[in-house]
């Protein structure tokens, strides 16, 4: 029989398995295995397969340790195997000594000293402190094992906050943690102050961002004292609030756990709602693009786009507005018929007509020429006219021309030549 775990000369630390092989004797069966540190039994004797104990090395000095497996069978026979020696090297046992742990935790607030002792100061490289699962200052490296902490950096409870010690002993890469000690933090809250405020005038339903510090827990927002029904507390720094229905001008508030902070002397000013636009008519009410149209109407002042319809949706124009009653627009490319709309900021208006976009193109312009000494035409002997267009045409057919005067009979056209110089005969 031998030790299989752990290894002779390995290095151990904490709580491990010792396992041994088999025993066989040669007439009766193994009913006891009793592992033996430094000759003393090492917890009961075991009495079936796997033949295993567990060893917490902590119980121990740190140094070299000898096992040994005592085998036993039916009749009493023993045997034993060979020894194995280990190293045992454990970080040293710490125990958080300030604050106290109780029940209920106790409670600490401003800064406090968080210290700790450790068994065996000999053997430590260091000690590091940590609030909350998270390290707490850096680690401590000569005794006294102590730090200080600043409570107004943690929230205030509930809930409770937890501190622990964790130790690493000198030249080990084993660790011990104390057992944790509870604490609530009670401090005051911080009060809030305000820098600025922005936009710093508006109407009622109006946004204004509110700029300063401590703002988290924010319970009001005022308004020269009228309370805003709706706010949102951003961050720490930032508040988001409404303009409340009869505020007046005057300075802007913020309540907090920790106090009430003014703008003063800084005052909000509260102005009139903006009047919607409203549009009447315009003129001319059709054009190709690059028409100039005048829209007229009310509550122009600040306006901020005109817009014409298009296949998918609206495009804007370039517009010029005169006066709070008129605008002019020119109507842009790619538009096409259909309502106009004038937006400001105090809403947008449509028109009840469409505008109609027209294609811009100019009919051609025609001169008729007819050569001298001609008489009535007949059969035989047609009068010809030349039509001269101010640009190619197409489709220029007898059907275009109309004829009017003295000679009698049924006349027919004939037209020849283009696309734009054109010869019509004139006969019968």
């Amino acid at each position: 029989m031998t030790i299989t775990s752990p290894d002779s000369g390995s290095t151990v630390a904490g709580t491990i398995p010792v396992r041994t092989s088999n025993a066989h004797f040669k007439k009766f069966a193994v009913v006891g295995v009793q592992i033996k540190l430094d000759g003393v039994n090492l917890g009961a004797e075991v009495t079936a397969s796997p033949w295993t104990v567990s060893w917490d090395t902590t119980l121990v000095a740190n140094g070299n340790h000898t096992l040994i497996a005592v085998a036993r069978d039916e009749a009493g026979n023993t045997t034993t195997s060979a020894p194995v020696t280990v190293t045992v090297s454990n970080a040293p046992k710490v125990t958080i000594a300030s604050p106290p742990s109780l029940s209920p935790p106790v409670a600490v607030l401003g800064t406090i000293t968080v210290s700790a002792t450790v068994s065996d100061t000999a053997h430590v490289s260091n000690v590091q402190f940590q609030l909350d699962g998270v390290p707490l200052g850096q680690p401590v490296t000569t005794a006294p094992y102590s730090i200080s902490w600043d409570t107004t950096t943690a929230s205030n409870s509930p809930p409770p906050h937890t501190l622990t010690a964790i130790v690493r002993g000198d030249g080990s890469p084993t660790t011990s943690t104390s057992a944790p000690v509870m604490v609530t933090v009670f401090n005051a809250a911080p009060s809030p102050t305000i820098a600025s405020f922005n936009p710093t005038n508006g109407p009622v339903g109006s946004s204004v961002t509110i700029t300063g510090t401590a703002f988290t827990g924010a319970t009001a927002v005022t308004f020269n004292g009228t309370s805003a029904v709706s706010f949102t507390v951003t961050s720490a720094t930032s508040i988001s609030a409404t303009v409340p229905s009869g505020a007046t001008t005057g300075p802007l508030s913020v309540t907090t756990p920790g106090g009430t902070a003014s703008s003063a002397p800084g005052a909000f000013t509260v102005t009139s709602a903006l009047s919607p636009p409203t549009l009447t008519s315009f003129t001319p009410t059709n054009g190709p693009v690059g028409t100039i149209v005048t829209i007229t109407g009310t509550n122009f002042t600040g306006a901020t786009a005109v817009t014409f319809t298009m296949p998918i949706g609206v495009i804007f124009s370039n517009f010029t507005v005169t006066s709070a009653t008129a605008i002019q627009a020119t109507v842009p490319s790619g538009a096409t018929t259909g309502p106009l709309s004038v937006t400001t900021p105090g809403g947008t208006a449509t028109s009840f007509n469409a505008f109609t976009v027209t294609s811009g193109l100019s009919p051609p312009t025609v001169t008729i020429n007819q050569a001298a000494g001609q008489g009535d035409p007949t059969s035989a002997a047609p009068i010809t006219f030349t039509a001269v267009f101010s640009e190619p045409v197409s489709g220029f057919t007898g059907s275009g021309v109309t004829i009017s005067g003295t000679a009698g009979g049924t006349k027919t056209v004939t037209v020849s030549g283009g696309p734009s110089t054109y010869t019509v005969a004139v006969s019968g």
